[in-house]
C-alpha cells in the first residue's frame, strides 16, 4: 500500500500548511539548516504522533506548534550543534521518538537503538519507523538497565530526555556503556542544574562533563549536559 493510500485508510491527520515552515526557520534560526528531506520525514513523524495520541498518551503536547517548540526543536538543535553525525546511539525511555527518531533523521549514518518499556508505545515506535522507511534503527521493549545489560557493544552516545536517572545509573552509564569517546547526553533545565550535585558527583569519580544551554523559540531555556567517559 502506498503512504497516501496508508494515510487515507488510517485516517492520519496532516500538519497544517504551515508546520514545514516554521519548522524549518526556527531551525535556522538557532542554526540548524534541515534538508527538504528531513523535513519532510519530521512532518511525518508529527502527523503519527498526532494520530496515535488518540489512543495512547504519547506527548502531552496539545497542538501542532508546541510539538515543533517543545519537542521537535528540543532534539534538533543539540543534534545539529553538539551530538555525534556517527556512531551507536542508545535512546533511553524513548516514548513518542524524542529525541531518538529527529537524531535519526538528522544524521541517517547513525545506528540507533530506541529502548522503550511500554508496549503500546513501542508499537507506535515500531509503527512510525516501518513505514517512513528508515534503516538503521530499531526498537527494544525492555527495561533500559536490562537492554544496557544484554548489548555486548558499547555506544558512541546514550541519549535521556524524558526519564530522571540517579547519579550512579548515570555514572554506571558513562564507566561502563561508552566506548572510548562517547558521551551521555542529558536533557534538562538550568534550574534543575544549579540545583543537581550531579556535575560534582561525577567529578569526584574523574568524569567530565560539559553543559550547554539554549532557547526554544516558546522562551523556554533549556540545558544539554554531555556526559563524557
Amino acid at each position: 500500500m502506498r503512504k497516501g493510500a496508508r494515510r487515507m485508510a488510517y485516517n492520519i491527520p496532516e500538519a497544517p500548511p504551515w508546520f514545514s515552515e516554521k519548522l524549518t526557520r526556527y531551525a535556522l534560526e538557532a542554526g540548524c539548516l534541515l534538508s527538504d528531506k528531513q523535513v519532510e520525514l519530521l512532518k511525518l513523524h508529527a502527523e503519527w504522533v498526532f494520530f496515535w495520541n488518540r489512543v495512547t498518551n504519547l506527548t502531552a503536547a496539545k497542538n501542532w506548534e508546541e510539538l515543533i517548540h517543545r519537542h521537535y526543536l528540543d532534539a534538533i538543535i543539540p543534534a545539529c550543534k553538539w551530538l555525534p553525525q556517527r556512531g551507536r546511539v542508545f535512546d533511553i525511555g524513548s516514548g513518542a521518538g524524542f529525541p531518538g527518531i529527529p537524531i535519526k533523521i538528522l544524521s541517517p549514518e547513525l545506528d540507533v537503538t530506541l529502548c522503550e518499556l511500554r508496549r503500546r508505545k513501542a508499537s507506535f515506535l515500531r509503527s512510525f519507523i516501518a513505514h517512513a522507511g528508515l534503516n538503521n534503527i530499531r526498537v527494544t521493549q525492555m527495561k533500559w538497565q536490562e537492554a544496557a545489560k544484554q548489548d555486548t557493544e558499547k555506544s558512541d552516545l546514550v541519549t535521556v530526555r524524558a526519564l530522571r536517572l540517579e547519579n550512579k545509573e548515570i555514572l554506571d552509564l558513562a564507566r561502563d556503556g561508552l566506548t572510548e569517546r562517547g558521551a551521555v547526553a542529558l536533557w534538562s533545565t538550568p534550574s534543575a542544574i544549579e540545583k543537581s550535585d550531579l556535575v560534582k558527583c561525577l567529578a569526584q569519580k574523574g568524569i567530565t562533563t560539559d553543559i550547554f544551554s539554549y532557547s526554544l523559540p516558546d522562551g523556554v531555556e533549556r540545558t544539554l549536559m554531555m556526559v563524557k567517559k
